[in-house]
């Protein structure tokens, strides 16, 4: 993940052409620039998936402290529904919660804007 430059971004993403041809032709790819909400939706779609989890410590100093407490209505519910379990500053995903993993990224959705926007 590359830092931006201008502070309501978090980060860029690239991607390469969906056309063999074109990739093999050396198209250029195509940047797209990551808002800090979707940045932060997105480590945590992309860390639940691991073994691992999550580390709310790494969220924490990359997005702020307002971002974990921001999730952390979210966490607690799902650990109550044993889709998540938290061991220390790691939540991951259950057994359970991995059969309904989409049911769980889909409750990060949005969680840090609706928040932003009640202060």
């Amino acid at each position: 993940m590359l830092l931006s430059v201008r502070s309501d971004l978090a980060a860029v993403r690239f991607a390469g052409p969906d056309d063999l041809n074109s990739f093999l032709a050396g198209a250029p790819l195509e940047v797209t620039e990551v808002p800090q909400e979707a940045a932060m939706e997105e480590a945590f779609f992309l860390g639940l998936r691991l073994n691992r989890g999550v580390d709310l410590s790494s969220v924490a100093a990359e997005f702020g402290e307002s971002a974990v407490d921001a999730v952390t209505g979210v966490i607690n519910e799902l650990v109550e529904y044993a889709l998540l379990e938290r061991v220390d500053h790691h939540v991951r995903l259950t057994a359970q919660g991995r059969l309904l993993s989409n049911e769980v990224f889909e409750k990060f959705v949005g969680v840090a804007a609706v928040r932003s926007s009640r202060s």
